[in-house]
């Protein structure tokens, strides 16, 4: 069984996909443990998204992972350089606030911080800031101030609503794969990330469709949180739902409370199952190694071995006709398709253990490099944890339903919503 991929000029997002493959940084992706050292930066999918005062610069990137919490290590929400609002530390024993100015005189094109209990007895005492500093898997790091600021939230139904004290970072210093990002929108499910402070606006309903890779800059992305959007929700019949896998560390604060794990059962390649042990995709309730888990703020899709290896032997297999092309930056197997419009390739698929299943088209899991000529699988390797990153999720509309602890997806053409 077959899917096409089709040749297409190179679009600006593209230019910055493989950007990121020529980066020495890009190396060492897929080369963590845990799932907080994944990383955390994708520069295929960055949007403008409304709903700040005041209005941000224009550009923000999605993650799943953030999450305050110590234990886990990260969170991530948006900090402008524009913000020149009174912003409050927080106290997390109570005690009065100080102020912080947010002025922007340094860069602040990402923000993530650690959680305010690890500041010292003297620094609440003295009502000092609460700083953060960390490093993603990638290398990418970011220092900054942990704040407290008022955002304002655009209702579908009832206009506008102020939220007071959300709690987010303003990154003086941050170096990596950030691309000049105005901040990273944290939607883990963390007591403490974006989407969790907001819940009781929305329901606890979040959903996405990004555009696909072949879109210019200027088509952005959708982003909702609630399930009131008419647009989006008009084909909410055709979704497909399977069950966030909820560990016995729920409550714990590590990282099986803070990522979206999925039950995955197995991976078809051609219409064909393949043999993958069943504990490939079991998750430790200690520290969230092995599983699976969804994830936006990663570029590519991982598979932790044994997973990847057969993944990769069955598309070996499988794609006939093609002279293999070596040499391409942290993509293989790759191939020479100069001259033919229509790739044809195997199928793809992840099979839950509810007995959903998830089909990608071709150009979710094949990557085609032009004027090059040359497909690559957009696949790779990892220890431990799978990740569902973002190229495999363009042009889906996906739905986090924490409420329902499911997690739907149905095909979109999302430049169109």
């Amino acid at each position: 069984m077959n899917a096409t991929v089709q040749r297409s000029a190179r679009s600006e997002r593209q230019t910055l996909f493989y950007r990121d493959l020529a980066s020495p940084i890009s190396a060492h992706r897929g080369k963590f443990a845990t799932p907080g050292q994944a990383a955390a930066v994708s520069a295929l999918w960055r949007d403008n998204f409304g709903g700040l005062e005041p209005p941000p610069p224009p550009v923000f990137t999605l993650d799943e992972r953030a999450d305050f919490s110590p234990e886990a290590g990260l969170g991530e929400l948006p900090a402008s350089p524009e913000f020149k609002s009174e912003a409050k530390t927080p106290s997390p024993l109570g005690a009065s606030a100080s102020a912080l100015k947010s002025r922007g005189e340094a860069s602040t094109s990402g923000a993530a911080f650690t959680g305010g209990s690890q500041m010292s007895q003297q620094q609440q005492q003295q009502q000092q800031p609460c700083p953060y500093f960390y490093w993603y898997g990638d290398r990418s790091n970011t220092t900054g101030d942990l704040a407290l600021e008022t955002f304002t939230v655009n209702l579908t139904t009832d206009g506008s609503q102020r939220v007071e004290d959300v709690i987010f970072g303003c990154g003086h210093w941050n170096r990596g794969l950030f691309h000049g990002a105005a901040g990273l929108l944290g939607l883990g499910r963390g007591p403490l990330s974006f989407a969790s402070q907001l819940r009781s606006l929305y329901g606890g309903v979040f959903s996405y469709c990004l555009v696909d890779r072949n879109s210019d800059l200027s088509v952005t992305s959708k982003l909702i949180l609630g399930d009131q959007d008419p647009e989006l929700m008009s084909h909410g019949h055709l979704l497909n739902f399977t069950s966030l896998v909820v560990g016995s560390g729920q409550g714990q604060g590590g990282a099986v409370d803070t990522f979206y794990y999925v039950g995955v059962k197995g991976i078809m390649v051609g219409g064909r199952m393949l043999d993958i042990p069943a504990k490939t995709w079991e998750v430790s309730p200690g520290d969230g190694s092995g599983g699976t888990i969804v994830d936006s703020g990663t570029t590519l899709s991982y598979f932790a071995e044994p997973a990847y290896g057969a993944i990769r032997e069955a598309f070996e297999r499988g794609v006939k006709g093609y002279p293999r092309v070596e040499g391409v930056p942290v993509l293989s197997p790759c191939y020479n398709v100069s001259g033919v419009d229509k790739v044809e390739l195997p199928e793809f698929a992840v099979v839950f253990g509810d007995g959903a299943v998830w089909n990608f088209p071709a150009d979710n899991y094949f990557i085609r490099l032009e004027p090059e000529g040359v497909v690559c699988l957009a696949l790779l390797g990892t220890s431990t944890l799978s990740i569902l990153g973002n190229y495999q999720q363009q042009n889906f509309h996906v739905v986090y339903d924490a409420g329902r602890s499911r997690l739907g997806f149905a095909p979109a053409t999302c430049a169109d919503l």
